[in-house]
């Protein structure tokens, strides 16, 4: 399962959302099966340069740290940023 936080990018002095739009995303790990799970979504080089060309996106797992305060992917997700206040997915 991926569940996913689609990000904007600035057009012409607007934010819009659209097709092709960078992503960040995570996704469960309970039930995966290692075997045929792509390791491109175990690859965090910098900036995420490998899951950004096959994914043109970011994914992480949900029980990972986020942060050096050890929030988890999962609740980062649940964050709104600049508020610092729950947000529903």
């Amino acid at each position: 399962m991926i569940l996913s936080f689609k990000t904007s990018l600035p057009y012409y002095g607007h934010w819009i959302p659209y097709a092709h739009t960078p992503y960040d995303a995570f996704w469960e790990e309970t039930g995966v099966d290692p075997v045929i799970l792509d390791p491109v979504l175990l690859t965090f080089d910098p900036e995420r340069a490998t899951q950004k060309t096959k994914y043109m996106g970011e994914l992480f797992p949900a029980s990972v740290a986020a942060d050096a305060d050890g929030l988890l992917f999962l609740e980062f997700f649940q964050t709104d940023r600049k508020a610092g206040r729950a947000e529903a997915l």
